[in-house]
């Protein structure tokens, strides 16, 4: 067997051509595609399954980092706390602004590790950015206390996480992008909710941060051409918002066949030397990704290369590593590191057959009896 992908948009599409070519040729008939019906139509169901007050759609899950942390008044000066391992996004967004990126080290899942917040706590800060990374949920509860005592804002950067949830004492099950001030999101083609091009969306609770995000993200206007605040044009066009509204019904089951293969793996390669991915307590993992780590990566990697099986490092450098981010470096991040030059990313999809999944198991199973 030859070329099992990480992820089958192809596949995705024939499985769904109907509800999708619909969709897609519905708006096209309308004629508006810049906002409109169909993009709040989708931030209204968005709205409804996270569960949360406002959804406010906008470009991509980039510029709803740049958004949240315009909304907070993040400027020069000002301290934002992050992690040390994950996309670039946040770290990128902060420099913009002119604010500092504080980094920390992560936990065993991947995360911001909360043990180590309050001690970089200082009076210029004024925010945390926590990454869902993989589709796993950080902390949140420590975060959120750490939150409440020090009065500082939390972004949560959902852009792998949707579906994602927690369970919270006293309120139950909350989605990822729903327990701090603001959530963020990513609808690129690969995330468990995509569309056919770029799209993202900020989530809050907070009615006066709802109205300033909306502001910031169509040119800091009230009305056509009145202009009350700095902001971006970042609009998420009503093709993908239409796209995204089809495939929203989907989602759960998408993720809980992710959910099913990741446990197939756990059973099917827990005896091996490879280090599985963990599942927080009381949190509902929806595997955007299944990563496993390995002293000898690069070599599984290579090995899977050669059987036709695809897989993805995420991310060869920790954030302190990347030659824009060496000044920024101010402690040593030894699990950021260590996840750096090991984990490995094997498929994981709702699109992924029974006989593919059994053949990476067999490979893997076979490069560790051979290693």
């Amino acid at each position: 067997m030859k070329d099992v992908k990480m992820a089958y948009l192809d596949r995705l599409y024939q499985q769904n051509k109907t509800a999708l070519d619909e969709a897609w040729y519905k708006s096209v008939e309308v004629g508006r595609f810049i906002g409109g019906k169909a993009v709040k139509q989708f931030e209204q169901e968005l709205s409804d399954y996270l569960q949360v007050n406002h959804v406010i759609s906008c470009a991509n899950g980039t510029d709803a980092l740049l958004a949240s942390l315009m909304a907070l008044d993040i400027g020069p000066g000002d301290e934002v706390i992050m992690p040390a391992y994950g996309y670039i996004s946040a770290f990128e967004m902060c420099l913009l602004l002119h604010a500092k990126p504080v980094l920390i080290d992560i936990d065993e899942f991947f995360h911001l590790d909360a043990s180590l917040v309050e001690s970089r706590i200082t009076n210029a800060t004024k925010a945390i950015v926590v990454q869902h990374l993989y589709g796993q949920m950080a902390d949140m509860v420590r975060l959120t206390d750490i939150s409440q005592e020090h009065q500082i804002p939390i972004i949560e950067d959902s852009a792998q996480a949707i579906g994602s949830t927690l369970q919270v004492e006293g309120t139950g099950d909350k989605h990822a992008g729903t327990i701090g001030d603001i959530g963020t999101f990513s609808f690129f083609p690969t995330k468990n909710l995509g569309c056919f091009g770029d799209g993202g969306a900020i989530v809050t609770n907070n009615d006066d941060l709802a109205q300033k995000l909306r502001l910031i993200c169509h040119n800091g206007q009230t009305t056509k051409y009145h202009h009350v605040i700095i902001g971006m044009n970042s609009r998420l066009d009503s093709l993908q918002a239409a796209i995204l509204t089809a495939q929203l019904p989907e989602l759960d089951r998408r993720n809980n066949r992710r959910k099913s293969q990741a446990d197939r793996y756990h059973e099917s390669l827990e005896k091996l030397n490879v280090r599985l991915p963990q599942e927080r307590s009381q949190a509902k993992h929806s595997y955007h990704q299944y990563c496993l780590l390995s002293p000898n990566r690069d070599q599984l990697q290579n090995y899977l290369k050669r059987q036709g099986i695809e897989s993805i490092i995420y991310y060869p450098k920790a954030i302190h590593q990347q030659e824009v981010a060496i000044d920024y470096a101010a402690e040593r991040y030894p699990q950021s590191e260590l996840v750096a030059e090991q984990l490995l990313a094997i498929p994981v999809s709702p699109q992924l057959t029974l006989e593919e999944f059994n053949y990476v198991v067999d490979k893997i199973i076979h490069w560790s009896e051979h290693e």
